[in-house]
Parts: C-alpha cells; structure tokens; sequence
C-alpha cells in the first residue's frame, strides 16, 4: 500500500511539473513542444500502468471466492 502511495505523489508531481513546463511554453518558455508532447506520453503509460496494477491487486483479492 505504501508503494501505491509513493506511485500515486510521484505521479501528482510530474503532472504539476507538466502543466508548469506547458505555462512556461505558452508565455515563451524553455521546453519544445515535442519534449512537452513526449512527458504527457510518459505520465499517460505511467498512469495506465499504475491504474492496471491497481485492478490486478483488486481481482487477486476476489480470486478464488465462490459465491454459491
């Protein structure tokens, strides 16, 4: 659980850096438009990933349960 968590601040970090990075972009800033294109790729995988390790943690509690 504590991995979730640490996953989860890691993640609301990048993206407030992101969006800050994407400000600085419109106001004439320091990142290319291809580098910014690139971060919101790695934050969508990464929180894909984390949303599917998520649901595999969740059907591994049901597994096994029958409910008859």
């Amino acid at each position: 659980m504590k991995l979730d968590y640490l996953i989860r601040w890691g993640l609301a970090i990048f993206t407030i850096y992101i969006i800050y990075q994407a400000l600085r972009i419109l106001f004439g800033g320091s990142w290319e438009k291809s580098d910014l294109i690139i971060a919101l790729l790695i934050l969508n995988l990464t929180w894909t990933a984390n949303l599917q390790r998520q649901l595999s943690y969740h059907l591994g509690e049901h597994k096994g349960r029958a409910d008859k």
